[in-house]
């Protein structure tokens, strides 16, 4: 850019007199003066002249500047520090250009002294070399009363540093031949003040905004000429603009008046000028400014084209993406949102390959960054567009789910989102091979179009085969889904549910018309998402074609149901009802029928179907409706019980369950204790074949963190014969499983912990795929005898170490009480862990500790120092019997004992049962279970046989206490 050195220089052509910007020379030549210090302008001992060719050669001056008879074309310099002051009026003869360096001081000395400088060229400027361009020449006004003047055509330059001071009057002025030009604190009119002067005021300086000088640029590429001007323009002055535009092959184009931004292309490679001159009026004088830049256009770089668009599926590679007609090296680059682009490493060859590009599952943007010298261009951009949806065809050559051909962009994962759409032929997709999953993201089904998950019931077993489809985000049903034996559908945390669409799942509840079963429905089939039971319930007799034989009959009498299997099938509506009130209070048993609304994860009782038939027959029912997805919510008030029930088309966790309604300061996650953290199930196991209450068989079994316990039947208002339950309540809780949960304690809890009630909390991430083919989640229907195959699948879910113990009274009463080793617990009441007994018989026994009796307990530690009291009752004097029911994950270097505090004895029934003859009464503090490891066995074995008489063979005793 060639500057005129940016040092508030102005150039004012004024008519008959000119101060304007000019370069001056510092180059002495004889008889130019310099001042020697700081003194009066009109004394010769204030200057020296110049006298030899050497900047030494300087002489005692014989006059002053300007004095008469000393006329010339010499220079005069007032040095830097030196003050020299013209202290009465002067006129001066012709002289050269005045330069200060330090002060030029108009005193004056007389009122309106008038002070003529007769020099073409007065110059206040810093010193050459310049070391503070910031303080440099002044002329300095040191009275109110001085008129100074120059000559027409006079020049009086300001560089960087240079000013105009002093005492400020209407008098104190500037003229240039006879033409007032300036007033120190402003004259009126359009006269300029000093500042205005040193300022640039009623002067412009030109400005090259853009392209900057020394700027490379790129052939072909456009940018705009843009101008401005610093400097103050006065009201109602215009400014002008004006330049031009020389190419390198000397071309030039003119622009004149016009605006200061012009947009211009650079078409030829070398070296171009831009001039451009800013200019205005002042009180009739023209003032202007130009500057000026130079740029070099460099050759292009030719971006290139990159291939055609590309569409591929989610969880794929694209093809690699070339570049063709590009000039310059290579740099691919990738982008998000078609706007910021960033490098990807190695790639700079004119192939994008696909192990770089690697696989997408978002819509991508590909060009390469081509470089040429200085100059860089972008290729065109080749489009990625992932398709997020894999949609099922009618193309594909079956039906099978996991068949990659008939989808169009291969078998889902959970990482795709699927459509199902409406298919004429009918053709959709079936998840049939034994452990197949189907797994989606987002899933739409379209109306009309279904899927089915494959499996089938074992109706004599209640168990069977069944598959899942695991949906991770949204389910937009307009379609059906049909889930068929064991299968389910399961919604991850956050997952929603759109549409009108439909599911149908299968669940078998007992067919004899005097046996009850809790349940509850995975459905809804309201708007606001409640359910009646005639709304969801079929008969499923033929799982393939609910209601075959025509929509269920529900009718009142409590004997309907009671003849047999009728078509289509009965349902009595006398034995529906829910409960939520004050716990153990039979009469808050609130009677429902088939059209009551019913809200979802509310439990409900039903009997069966089919009159006096086996304990062990089943009916398979079949509910259709809205599957329940997301937060559900069901109050319970403190004190109260309320039968609830799995709200969801998947079994879920129990313990997951369970902590989610238990305080964070207990383990768990709510806010506060909502239960006690026990779930209790009805367990109807009796062939009674009568609807009298006392003569039902069943009981609850118990289920929390630690274990479960199975039922007895033993409450009073029952048949209490004490035979014990064949299911065992699993951790995983079975599609339309009913069971209770309470808010109540005993009164020597309340003190340990609240349990304050509230709303009961099921949610999407208490769901799990687990099929009832397992022991491990159990519909609460009537069972074969409980075997040990079962019981070990059961086991498999805990780590922890479980003692089962089972007590037989002296009139044949059982139970059966559980103890858990369980980390964090403690040897008092831990909510969650441990389970009060909620029905306690004339006879009986529990665990017995903060003045509570319990069925389950969960502790820390097994071993010798540990003693755990046991609690007995004896409604009758007889025997009683004590003994190990199951062990799971023992230490098998771990005896268990019943200590007997009376006589003190101790009694390994890790071999034997302990029996003891009791009188009638209740024993709270007399029995407690202890241990002994392997190292005080033998000593017990001593006792035994020394007691028994029974064993001879030290060695095969111990063989046989090391392997339980």
């Amino acid at each position: 850019m060639y500057l005129n050195s940016k040092k508030n220089q102005f150039l004012l052509l004024l008519i008959g007199l000119t101060l304007f910007i000019i370069n001056s020379s510092f180059a002495q030549i004889a008889g130019d003066y310099r001042s020697t210090g700081t003194g009066d302008w009109q004394t010769t001992a204030t200057w020296q002249t110049y006298v030899g060719p050497l900047a030494t050669d300087w002489a005692a001056a014989l006059k002053y500047p300007g004095q008469l008879g000393n006329e010339g074309s010499y220079k005069v310099t007032i040095l830097t520090d030196h003050t020299v002051s013209i202290n009465s009026n002067f006129v001066s003869t012709p002289m050269g250009e005045v330069i200060v360096f330090g002060i030029l001081n108009l005193v004056g000395g007389s009122k309106n002294a008038d002070i003529k400088l007769n020099t073409p060229l007065l110059l206040l400027a810093s010193s050459i070399p310049i070391t503070d361009p910031t303080s440099g020449g002044e002329l300095r006004f040191n009275d109110q009363k001085v008129d100074f003047y120059l000559p027409t055509n006079a020049v009086l330059e300001i560089l960087d540093g240079g000013n105009i001071t002093g005492a400020c009057s209407h008098n104190t002025e500037i003229y240039i031949g006879g033409r007032l030009i300036a007033v120190c604190n402003g004259g009126g009119g359009k006269v300029e003040t000093f500042g205005e002067i040193v300022a640039g005021g009623g002067t412009l300086n030109a400005n090259i905004d853009s392209p900057l000088h020394n700027s490379v640029h790129c052939q072909n590429t456009s940018q705009n000429l843009q101008g401005s001007y610093s400097g103050t323009v006065l009201t109602g002055e215009k400014v002008f603009f004006s330049g031009f535009i020389t190419d390198p092959n000397g071309n030039t184009t003119d622009y004149i008046d016009t605006t200061e931004i012009i947009a211009y292309t650079y078409t030829e490679v070398g070296r171009y000028i831009f001039s451009f001159t800013v200019r205005t009026t002042n009180s009739g004088s023209s003032f202007s400014n130009t500057e000026t830049n130079i740029v070099t256009v460099s050759s292009a770089a030719v971006g290139g084209a990159a291939s055609s668009n590309q569409t591929i599926c989610t969880g794929t590679s694209p093809s690699a993406i070339t570049l063709t007609g590009q000039t310059g090296t290579i740099q691919w680059q990738s982008s998000s949102d078609d706007v910021t682009f960033t490098d990807i490493l190695g790639a700079t060859t004119s192939t994008l390959s696909s192990a770089q590009i690697g696989v997408l599952t978002a819509t991508k943007y590909y060009r390469a960054l081509v470089t040429n010298g200085a100059c860089t261009a972008n290729s065109t951009v080749t489009t990625v567009t992932v398709n997020q949806f894999t949609t099922w065809t009618e193309s594909g050559p079956d039906k099978n789910w996991n068949n990659n051909a008939n989808w169009s962009c291969g078998v889902p994962t959970i990482n795709s989102d699927v459509l199902i759409p409406f298919l004429t032929s009918g053709k959709y997709p079936i998840i049939s091979a034994i452990g197949d999953t189907g797994y989606v993201r987002n899933i739409e089904i379209r109306g009309g179009a279904s899927i089915i998950i494959d499996g089938v019931t074992d109706i004599l077993t209640g168990t069977g085969t069944g598959n899942a489809l695991i949906i991770a985000g949204d389910l937009t049903l307009n379609g059906t889904i049909d889930l068929e034996g064991e299968s389910q559908l399961l919604q991850d945390t956050g997952s929603n549910l759109y549409g009108t669409g439909t599911i149908e799942m299968d669940q078998q509840g007992t067919a004899n018309s005097f046996n009850y079963n809790y349940w509850s429905s995975p459905v809804n089939s309201k708007p606001d998402g409640t359910f009646t039971i005639k709304g969801v319930l079929n008969d499923g007799s033929d799982a393939s074609k609910p209601n075959k034989n025509g929509i269920i009959n529900f009718q009142p009498k409590y004997w309907a149901a009671d003849t047999g299997v009728t078509s289509p099938i009965i349902i009595s509506t006398y034995w529906l009802y829910t409960f939520n009130g004050t716990n153990n209070t039979y009469s808050k048993w609130n009677s429902v029928n088939e059209f009551t609304p019913l809200i979802a994860g509310e439990g409900y009782s039903m009997k069966g179907i089919a009159g006096e038939v086996s304990v062990l027959d089943k009916q398979n029912y079949v509910f259709k409706g809205k599957p329940n997805n997301g937060k559900i919510k069901l109050e319970i008030k403190a004190g109260n019980d309320r039968l609830i029930g799995n709200p969801y088309p998947s079994a879920i966790d129990a313990n997951k369950f369970i902590l989610d309604n238990l305080s964070v300061e207990n383990g768990g996650t709510n806010t506060k204790n909502i239960f006690n953290g026990a779930l209790y199930f009805w367990d109807h196991f009796g062939e009674a074949n009568s609807h009298l209450l006392k003569t039902y068989v069943g009981g609850y079994a118990t289920r929390n963190l630690t274990a479960y316990a199975i039922a007895i039947s033993n409450d009073y208002r029952i048949n209490s014969n004490n035979d014990k339950g064949s299911k065992l309540p699993g951790q995983y809780i079975p599609v339309g499983q009913g069971f209770f949960v309470n808010t109540s304690l005993d009164e020597t809890l309340t003190g340990i912990v609240t349990i304050s009630g509230g709303d009961i909390v099921f949610n999407n991430s208490q769901r799990v795929f687990i099929k009832e083919t397992s022991e491990l989640s159990v519909f609460m229907k009537s069972a074969k005898t409980l075997d040990e195959n079962s019981q070990k699948e059961e086991e498999n879910t805990n780590t922890h170490p479980v003692i089962r113990l089972m007590y037989d009274s002296p009139t044949g009463y059982h139970r059966q009480i559980v103890m858990g080793m369980v980390e964090n617990t403690t040897n008092h009441f831990d909510l969650g862990y441990d389970a009060p007994m909620a029905d306690i018989n004339k006879e009986d026994m529990f665990w017995t500790f903060d003045g509570t009796k319990f069925v389950i307990q969960g502790v820390p530690k097994f071993n010798s120092d540990q003693e755990f009291p046991l609690g007995l009752k004896i409604a009758k004097a007889g025997l009683a019997t004590i003994k190990i029911d199951a062990l799971e994950n023992m230490d098998k270097n771990l005896s268990l004992h019943i200590k007997d505090k009376l006589t003190g004895k101790t009694h390994n029934i890790s071999q034997k049962s302990f029996d003891i003859n009791m009188e009638a009464g209740e024993y709270l503090d007399r029995f407690s279970l202890t241990f002994k490891t392997q190292k005080l066995i033998e000593e017990d074995i001593q006792v035994a046989i020394m007691e028994e008489g029974q064993f001879k063979n030290n060695d095969f005793y111990l063989f046989n206490v090391s392997s339980i």
